[in-house]
């Protein structure tokens, strides 16, 4: 998809052109899939790249990007999975496989407290 010069795109269908181009739908995880923070809602210009850091995000400043695009993961928080029988090795190799340069685990205050401090960092080891 390329727009014109001076052409935008709104944000909801941006999301929705690289949910379906991705076939989020596809995949049954243990996680969200698709946009995790939301930016301008009319996108003329967006910046990719690999891994997200300050150069990057500098680039995407002096560029007057309206979006940037990472490849990442973001999964369910750990306690969860657990439960659900799913935090394993395999998780982890399949988030590599899919070239993500971010991982992103989420802890939950009441999951943190029933495992207690030193349970919780046991299972993130």
């Amino acid at each position: 998809m390329k727009l014109k010069q001076g052409e935008y795109m709104k944000r909801s269908e941006l999301t929705q052109y690289l949910n379906t181009y991705l076939r989020i739908d596809d995949f049954k995880d243990y996680s969200s899939n698709g946009l995790q923070v939301e930016g301008k809602d009319e996108i003329n210009k967006i910046v990719t790249g690999v891994s997200a850091n300050v150069e990057l995000f500098e680039k995407a400043i002096e560029l007057k990007a309206d979006a940037i695009i990472v490849p990442g993961v973001s999964i369910s928080d750990p306690d969860k999975i657990a439960g659900q029988r799913q935090w394993k090795k395999e998780l982890f190799e399949q988030i590599e496989e899919m070239g993500a340069n971010i991982f992103r685990i989420p802890v939950h205050l009441i999951a943190w407290r029933g495992r207690t401090l030193t349970a919780y960092l046991e299972l993130l080891d």
